[in-house]
């Protein structure tokens, strides 16, 4: 559908809702991303914050439309656990405001209970660059 696209290896595609949310459904394997080796523990990786940060960052860009944003008020909540051989599907959801958006990364646990993994608020940076 013309509502959906491919957007970013960790966010995969990009769905525009009615209810003025923004959802990203994405898909990767530990294997898929060769630094979460330096995140290892047994036979796990845990998903690095830094990680979480991109995947907001890019939703702003692409849910906001607008090259420079500002991530505000961000709060890691539960780690994300990366196991050797399965797949992760992360969900990131934009809710759309006057001033930005709230944005939320999530997956779903094998039971079907949603972990949420990181949340903040994103607005367009209006500032100047430096000289």
């Amino acid at each position: 559908s013309k509502s959906q696209a491919f957007v970013h290896p960790l966010l995969g595609d990009m769905q525009r809702n009615p209810n003025q949310t923004i959802s990203f459904y994405g898909r990767f394997t530990y294997n898929a991303l060769p630094y979460l080796k330096d995140y290892r523990i047994d036979d796990y990786a845990i998903y690095p914050a830094s990680g979480f940060l991109e995947m907001m960052l890019a939703a702003g860009r692409h849910g906001l439309g607008c090259g420079s944003i500002e991530l505000k008020d961000v709060r890691l909540e539960t780690p994300l656990y990366v196991p050797a051989g399965k797949t992760i599907a992360p969900h990131a959801l934009l809710s759309l405001t006057a001033a930005g958006c709230e944005a939320a990364i999530y997956t779903q646990a094998d039971d079907g209970s949603w972990d949420s993994h990181a949340q903040g608020s994103i607005v367009e940076n209006k500032r100047e660059p430096p000289l």
